[in-house]
């Protein structure tokens, strides 16, 4: 990763600045001089010469007590490519300064720079850069950046793994990656999916696997994330009425019942989950509990076509076959194109000829 943006170099040089003005040892010539010499090393590097870095280094090397000059050749030392020379800078600032937090989040940056993971993160915790950090993911987050914003966000978590605002941040990065890539790449989502949970359990990630599993013929892992989801989240409703419709396929109708029960006693204004409590109560041939359950469903649902043609089941399986007709034709009226409804009227019509 790179760390040394032209946003870093720009504050690093202002802190540069501020902490050699006060500094006794420099006059303001040598200062002026060091530091129009570094912004032109740094900025135009393939342009600058022996001569230049040489200013910067004689001056800057005169503060060998002032941390914000010791930065100040580290920086001049990564922008030449000499990156161990610029960990060796940046220790020695930090060392000078070890309360202050500047030096350490860029002895962190630098080591990271060398691949030396373990090194940066105590370097960075000793800055609490996890503040720094999850301010970076908010950026990249805010520009729609998502693998940088997802970067910055475990970068922080690495730092401190219980840090509330990465965790959060993170969280969001990753649901938005698994839509983004749930059409292209499905098992890059999935992937994106998992980290999401393992990162801050949401009843709504298990509830979006589950489907995908079940959608892709898988029951097993379906049933085994909804089961996930509601060891944590017992009182998800949704969750719920996942198992109860997965037990229905599977013809497993006490199963059903008892999780569709749950549904819409954890959540009454639940229409679907009473529209499917009902065909379970029907294929069990509990009618009259089926028919108080389907007309839940309708009166939080009134435009639901498919609830009028399990009604008409019900209607039918009881014997009322001119009221089984009417709510398979009011089916028909609200979605015209409800094959099912069709096709009960048509079964009617040749078992009940008028």
């Amino acid at each position: 990763m790179k760390f040394y943006t032209l946003g870093f170099v720009i504050s690093i040089l202002l802190f540069l600045l501020l902490g050699l003005v006060s500094y006794e040892l420099i006059t303001k010539v040598q200062l002026n001089l060091a530091y129009v010499a570094l912004v032109d090393v740094i900025f135009h590097p393939e342009e600058s010469n022996t001569r230049l870095i040489k200013t910067v280094q004689t001056h800057l090397q005169s503060a060998s007590d002032n941390w914000q000059a010791q930065s100040g050749l580290g920086v001049l030392a990564q922008s030449l490519g000499e990156r161990k020379l610029g960990v060796l800078y940046f220790q020695k600032a930090s060392a000078i300064a070890p309360n202050n937090q500047i030096p350490a989040y860029h002895l962190g940056a630098a080591w990271e720079e060398e691949g030396e993971h373990t090194r940066a993160l105590e370097a960075w915790r000793m800055a609490d850069a996890e503040l720094s950090f999850t301010s970076e993911g908010d950026y990249y987050l805010e520009n729609d950046e998502l693998l940088l914003a997802r970067d910055k966000y475990s970068y922080a978590l690495d730092i401190n793994p219980t840090w509330a605002p990465a965790q959060e941040g993170l969280g969001k990065v990753l649901h938005k990656l698994y839509w983004r890539y749930k059409g292209k790449k499905p098992d890059q989502a999935i992937s994106f999916l998992e980290e999401a949970i393992a990162i801050a359990p949401d009843p709504r990630d298990y509830i979006v696997y589950g489907d995908y599993a079940r959608h892709n013929d898988d029951k097993e892992v379906a049933r085994s994330r909804y089961l996930q989801g509601l060891e944590i989240f017992p009182g998800n409703a949704n969750l719920n009425q996942r198992l109860g419709w997965l037990a229905l396929q599977e013809g497993k109708l006490v199963e059903a019942e008892v999780f569709m029960k749950r549904a819409v006693t954890l959540d009454p204004e639940y229409a679907y989950a009473h529209q499917i409590l009902g065909v379970i109560l029907t294929r069990q041939g509990e009618l009259d509990s089926a028919e108080q359950a389907l007309q839940e469903s309708l009166r939080l649902n009134p435009k639901a076509a498919w609830v009028y043609a399990r009604l008409g089941d019900v209607n039918a399986a009881q014997g009322r076959i001119d009221n089984a007709r009417m709510l398979y034709q009011q089916a028909l009226t609200i979605s015209p194109g409800l094959n099912y409804a069709k096709r009960r009227l048509q079964e009617l019509k040749s078992e009940h000829p008028q």
